[in-house]
């Protein structure tokens, strides 16, 4: 399983969190060993998988970092993303825009979705869920702190 960054922004909050947390990453991916990749995605407006690289995208445009765990523990994020792409009552959760807006700001006014999510706050979620990233609010994870707590993780 890997974690991939995207170094170019070609949306417009894309660009709006490159520039907010002066990073060289806008959007954040779990790459799971079957070759599907999951997140939040603006362009889509939803949480979802897809087959490979999304559309539109290349491989080039990321960086990656292989994520040691289990397969057990893969499995087990998986399902919880699976679970993830709906709200309680079926409908699609979408991409939290207003999350993205409140999000990195230094005072935290907690104006996130409690149903939609932002790439890097469900990637970290999904994390969690195996003991990864303990003690930090996904909500407050932007895609370059999620690319530092992984480093930092991995070199434990």
């Amino acid at each position: 399983m890997k974690l991939a960054f995207k170094k170019k922004a070609t949306s417009f909050f894309g660009k709006i969190i490159k520039l907010w947390t002066l990073s060289k990453y806008c959007h954040a991916e779990l790459v799971f060993s079957n070759g599907e990749w999951f997140s939040a995605r603006e362009f889509k407006g939803a949480v979802s998988f897809c087959c490979g690289v999304p559309e539109g995208e290349t491989e080039e445009m990321y960086d990656f970092i292989d994520l040691p765990m289990s397969d057990l523990d893969e499995r087990y994020i998986r399902q919880w993303c699976v679970k993830e792409q709906f709200r309680e009552d079926g409908t699609r959760c979408g991409y939290d825009v207003r999350g993205v807006l409140f999000s990195f700001l230094p005072i935290p006014i907690g104006w996130q979705s409690a149903q939609d999510w932002f790439c890097s706050e469900i990637c970290c979620a999904a994390l969690q869920r195996v003991g990864w990233f303990s003690g930090y609010s996904a909500a407050s994870v932007s895609p370059a702190k999620l690319y530092k707590l992984a480093v930092k993780e991995i070199g434990r």
